[in-house]
């Protein structure tokens, strides 16, 4: 699984299209918006197995491994391949990228684990599907309008969206 280190600067759905979407008229909860917008992001991703917006993250893999393959999607760089404090020349790995995600073969097995950094998404809030933003603002009313903590379903309409984006990945 990776980790992100560098957040998007910018979110699928803006603070004014949530509070539309809401109906809010005014500016007191706008924190508790762009919060419920950020997470409704993060399951999304998590939950379409996709990278929206342009971010940095890491990934770590098993020692002795070779073929690393990244988690995300729309992979735009590999910034560096660490295999314990060393970081590997571009000349001691190859990426390949045609498949649906970005395989990282390295020319040795490392003896410790390797981390890879890099970076994925669109650079544009502009590129994201329209129905991963109509799936963000369902949940965005369904966590607005429910604040307790209950066991739940994701909204079927959402889901139903989602499922139409998600990166079923085996």
């Amino acid at each position: 699984m990776h980790v992100v280190t560098s957040p998007p600067n910018q979110e699928p759905v803006s603070l004014d299209e949530a509070k539309d979407w809401l109906r809010v008229g005014y500016d007191a909860e706008d924190a508790l918006i762009e919060g419920l917008i950020m997470a409704a992001r993060a399951y999304c991703e998590h939950y379409t197995n996709r990278i929206f917006l342009h971010q940095t993250l890491v990934e770590r893999f098993e020692a002795g491994e070779r073929q690393l393959t990244l988690h995300a999607d729309r992979i735009t760089s590999v910034t560096s391949v660490k295999v314990g404090t060393r970081t590997l020349d571009p000349t001691e790995y190859t990426a390949d990228d045609r498949l649906s995600c970005t395989v990282i073969v390295l020319n040795l097995a490392p003896a410790t684990a390797p981390i890879v950094t890099y970076e994925a998404g669109a650079a544009s809030y502009k590129e994201v599907s329209p129905a991963i933003k109509a799936a963000m603002k369902l949940l965005i009313a369904d966590m607005y309008e429910n604040r307790v903590n209950m066991v739940r379903n994701l909204p079927t309409a959402a889901h139903n969206l989602l499922n139409t984006q998600r990166r079923w990945l085996t």
